[in-house]
């Protein structure tokens, strides 16, 4: 995030939006969710570009290169824990509340929650995220 607020920055006075994909739930509800999640947009130019320059090269080029080979399964397991855990944001409320104070004191100015809503029970997620995030 920093990196994108700088370039931002370079090009003048613009309000910050980010997406945050965070959800109040358990990890193991919803990890192969984040998984393809993440897969979907590490296929895409764009993202993997943006992904690389967060620090998730190796894993991008991975993903990619099994992906290319017809290799999806191999492809999903390239998706390291560490890009699901800080991409893909889940936990108790309060680590949701955290990851959005996190990106406004990068310089987001109007972080926009994408809710994961993922476990059990669909909309209990969705309205928990939803109540973390409120204030932060």
């Amino acid at each position: 995030m920093p990196w994108t607020v700088e370039q931002v920055r370079q090009g003048g006075d613009a309000t910050i939006y980010a997406y945050v994909h965070a959800g109040v739930c358990r990890r193991e509800d919803g990890v192969e969710a984040a998984r393809k999640d993440l897969f979907s947009y590490a296929v895409v130019d764009a993202y993997a570009a943006n992904f690389d320059r967060a620090g998730y090269g190796d894993e991008v080029a991975e993903v990619r290169a099994r992906h290319g080979d017809g290799d999806r399964d191999g492809a999903l397991a390239a998706v390291s824990d560490r890009m699901i855990d800080e991409i893909d944001v889940m936990g108790d409320a309060d680590h949701v509340h955290a990851t959005i104070r996190t990106y406004r004191a990068a310089g987001v100015e109007v972080p926009v929650l994408m809710p994961l809503p993922w476990g059990p029970d669909r909309r209990a997620v969705i309205d928990a995220t939803l109540e973390a995030a409120a204030g932060a």
